[in-house]
């Protein structure tokens, strides 16, 4: 009946809504015993380490979703580029994330995508640099041939013609 699976998803909903409050617990827990230098927030290095060597910190994070798919995370939710998360991006993150995997990947490969784009940009900015570099470098090294520029029209012969005839 209608009324019997309205009142599943409202325990479904109240499950989930609980589930969350401890995930973001022990998310809380996670940054506070990984957090080395006291900042409020964590970077990937200092959960890897925790997490070898902390055996509450590795229980929460398998618990939540496991190193790598938090390590995954981390790239993604790390919204500022600090490199490091606090508490409240890392809940945010998570929360975004927890139930729809696919949303998961889609935005993963987003982020990978314009990350490449990014590193294409940058690679034909560079490889410019050098051809600019080195046309300078064979400009000013003596004894060089100079390269190569478009012809001049005014000082180039003129194809040969037919001297006019006169009358």
């Amino acid at each position: 009946s209608m009324d019997g699976a309205s009142k599943d998803r409202e325990a479904e909903k109240k499950w989930k809504d609980k589930d969350l409050k401890k995930k973001c617990m022990k998310l809380t827990q996670l940054i506070e015993k990984s957090d080395e230098n006291q900042d409020g927030a964590i970077s990937k290095g200092e959960l890897v380490l925790a997490y070898d060597r902390l055996d509450d910190v590795r229980g929460i994070v398998d618990e939540i979703c496991g190193l790598q798919d938090l390590l995954r995370l981390f790239d993604l939710v790390d919204t500022d580029g600090s490199g490091t998360l606090d508490v409240q991006e890392l809940i945010s993150g998570y929360s975004e994330f927890r139930d729809d995997p696919i949303k998961f990947i889609c935005f993963e490969s987003h982020k990978a995508c314009k990350k490449t784009s990014n590193d294409m940009a940058f690679a034909d900015e560079t490889a410019r640099q050098v051809l600019k570099d080195l046309e300078t470098t064979l400009n000013v090294l003596p004894g060089m041939p100079q390269p190569l520029s478009p012809p001049d029209p005014d000082t180039q012969p003129k194809p040969y013609q037919q001297p006019l005839k006169e009358p």
